[in-house]
This record gives structure tokens, sequence and C-alpha cells, in this order.
């Protein structure tokens, strides 16, 4: 596969007419041909893919040159410095250099910069200078080569070998089941914390339901306590007349 490659690579080199879009459409090849090495840890692959990398930056800094170059008697000494400036300000994503590029994403970008590139040539013939699509296409690109930079690293240093890849998956795994038992745990607190809060307000309203049974019973204590035993003096006015009676006879 290594020697296909290198033949592949001669045939380009032997093309005639470095315009733009040819040099684009190498840079994808290259590309595509990092990808297709994949998690390969063989040192003539490793080795390849280093080349490749180093070929991409090049033909892209070479696209940049060439655009640039297109408009540099167009545009101000203050215009070209900003563009200059706004490609310096990029910062790379962090996260490349650990699990490696999303070619889908990078493919269409270069897609998305053929396209772009292609419209502002056909404005620089028309006489327009698009100077802020030139810009965007600028950003663009120092966009992808960073990421194939990232990409390289994580490549080189092992980071997206199987084995690599492997004990990694079982770390996340560790700190998911982690994060499920703490989730489940927090869960147990709270059920067990409202448990508690339930049983205090039903302790509470059972002696408040208790002590009012209480007062009640009392207060009808005192109420019957309170009335005149009118039967009583019933009774006793009539054994006294019976009495008297019994006085006479």
């Amino acid at each position: 596969r290594q020697a296909d490659m290198c033949r592949g690579e001669e045939n380009i080199d032997r093309e005639e007419g470095q315009s733009v879009e040819e040099k684009l459409g190498r840079t994808t090849h290259y590309m595509h041909e990092v990808k297709e090495l994949g998690l390969s840890v063989k040192e003539e692959d490793l080795r390849l893919v280093k080349r490749r990398v180093v070929q991409i930056v090049a033909e892209l800094q070479d696209i940049r040159d060439i655009l640039v170059d297109s408009v540099k008697d167009k545009l101000s000494t203050r215009q070209l410095s900003v563009l200059d400036n706004d490609q310096e300000e990029l910062e790379p994503d962090p996260s490349v250099q650990f699990f490696g590029v999303e070619w889908d994403s990078v493919f269409a970008k270069c897609f998305s910069l053929g396209l772009n590139i292609r419209i502002f040539k056909q404005r620089l013939e028309g006489g327009l200078v698009d100077s802020i699509g030139l810009a965007s296409i600028l950003t663009e690109m120092s966009k992808v080569e960073k990421q194939v930079e990232q990409h390289s690293i994580a490549v080189l240093s092992g980071r997206l070998s199987s084995e690599h890849l492997s004990h990694q998956l079982q770390q996340q795994m560790r700190l998911s089941q982690v994060g499920q038992f703490a989730r489940s745990n927090n869960i147990l607190e709270r059920e067990g914390e409202e448990g508690r809060k339930r049983m205090v307000k039903y302790r509470k309203n059972k002696t408040e339901n208790l002590t009012a049974k209480i007062s009640v019973t009392r207060n009808d204590q005192r109420r019957k306590s309170s009335v005149p035993d009118f039967g009583m003096k019933k009774k006793t006015s009539f054994i006294e007349k019976v009495s008297s009676l019994l006085n006479y006879v």
C-alpha cells in the first residue's frame, strides 16, 4: 500500500499547471491517504503519515500565497496586515490531538473551500476584490491546517492506537459507573431525608390531634359538672313529702 501511495505521489508531482484548484485537489488526496492509514502503528505507516501531513500543510500554504499575491496590488498594506493577523489569532482545538480529527468535517470544509475559491476568482476576473470572501477562505484553510497538524500529533503519539482507545474506553466506563453510583446515593439520601420529614410531620400531627381530643374531653367534663342536677332535687323533694305524710300517721 505504501508503494502504491508513493507511486501516486510521483504521478501527481509530474503534473503541470499548479493552479489553486489542483493544489486543493492534491491536498484532499493526501488527506484521504492519512485517513486510510487509520489506526496503524506500523513504523512505515507512521512515517508516511508524517510525510503526508507536511505535504498537506505545504500545499495549503501555497494556496494561501497564491490567493494573497493575486490581490496584493489591489489591497492596501493595512488590509493585507489584517488578513495576516486574522490567521495568527486562530486557536487550535486541543481535543483533536487526543481523539483525532473528524474527517467528514474536514472534507466538507475542503469542498466548501473549492467552491468559495472559484467564486472569489470569478469576481476577481470581473474586477471585484472580495476581501471579506478572501478572509473567510484563508480562515477556513488555517483551521484545516491546524486540525491536520493536531491529528498527526494524536497519531504519532499512539493515542489513536486500538490499545490506547480500549484503555480509554474502560476508563470512561469506570467513570460512568462511579457517576451512576454517586447519583444513586444522592437519590437515596434525598428519599431518606424526605421520609424523615414526613415521619416528623406525621408525629407532630398525631400529637396535635391527641392534644386537641384531650382538650375537648376536659371541656365536656367541665360543662357537665357545671350543669344543675335537677333530677336529684326532684327525688329529694318526693321523699320529703312521703316522710311528712308518715309523720301525720
